[in-house]
């Protein structure tokens, strides 16, 4: 190996003098061919379980997108809505502006807050464990800490990738960016019920028709916000709903772990295979 410090590499002369094994080409051929066969077996595995994996998010969506327009009881009286995004609701609903359920606060950031990190993932999480969760350190910038906005456990928070992700909900106490909107729930509220809301495919579609006039570098906030209705729904309902979403989606989650799993141990399969036909550990005519 040569370079200094924690740069190193091979050398083309070491390459240049590294013995290998040439197989005759007779040999190589019946090899390829094995390999040909069961890498094929193996990429066909995987891209059926690739597809399986798409129609589980789909399904995924669509399970909450039903849930927190329409309810769960399928044999409620329905009306129109009003609004597009919504379409026709039960009966008993209601559609209001969001500044009725939700106020924005803009209280900056409280001596020793710790930074907070909006993130589609995991919410608005502590900067530590983001980087903890992902294994890789972050780079805040250190510029206007003082302008930085205070959240609370529960409170939603409207950020440059809200676009594209909807809302986050906050899971710690700290500061997030003041370019951010921090929302806070009102009575009306149940946080679990607009934390699938807020963030399904439906609202997000609505939300990104309010941002046609945003400029470049300019971020989405609490004024494109309050231009798409929501539904007030009944506290007790709002908590069944969210039950049976959390229900729902846990099983179609192990379904997508299981299976991410397997396409996982497939390409390892896959690589570990073309290693030991390559070097002979396997006889591929036997196994053929």
């Amino acid at each position: 190996m040569t370079g200094s410090g924690g740069l190193k590499r091979v050398s083309a002369e070491a390459v240049l003098n590294h013995r290998i094994v040439i197989e005759d080409v007779a040999k190589q051929s019946v090899i390829a061919d094995y390999l040909d066969g069961e890498t094929r077996r193996i990429d066909e595995l995987i891209k059926k379980k690739t597809r399986f994996i798409a129609l589980l998010r789909e399904k995924r969506a669509a399970v909450i997108d039903h849930a927190v327009t329409k309810g769960i009881d399928r044999t409620v009286e329905m009306k129109p809505s009003g609004v597009d995004w919504l379409g026709d609701i039960p009966v008993h609903w209601e559609t209001i502006p969001p500044n009725v359920l939700f106020k924005e606060s803009k209280e900056r950031a409280h001596e020793g807050d710790q930074l907070m990190s909006a993130t589609q993932k995991y919410g608005v999480i502590p900067l530590a464990d983001f980087e903890a969760l992902e294994q890789r350190q972050v780079t805040m910038a250190q510029t206007n800490l003082d302008k930085r906005k205070h959240v609370e456990v529960g409170d939603f928070v409207i950020s440059m990738r809200s676009m594209d992700g909807g809302l986050e909900r906050a899971r710690g106490v700290g500061s997030v960016r003041s370019s951010y909107s921090v929302l806070k729930s009102g009575p009306e509220v149940d946080g679990r019920f607009f934390g699938y809301l807020l963030k399904s495919s439906l609202y997000i579609q609505a939300l990104r028709l309010t941002t046609s006039f945003i400029r470049d570098g300019q971020d989405m906030n609490f004024s494109h916000f309050k231009k798409v209705r929501l539904p007030r729904i009944p506290m007790a309902e709002q908590s069944r709903i969210a039950d049976n979403i959390e229900h729902e989606t846990d099983r179609i989650d192990d379904l997508l772990e299981k299976t991410e799993r397997s396409i996982a141990l497939l390409k390892e399969k896959r690589a570990a295979l073309i290693t030991a036909a390559v070097t002979g550990k396997i006889d591929v005519k036997a196994a053929a």
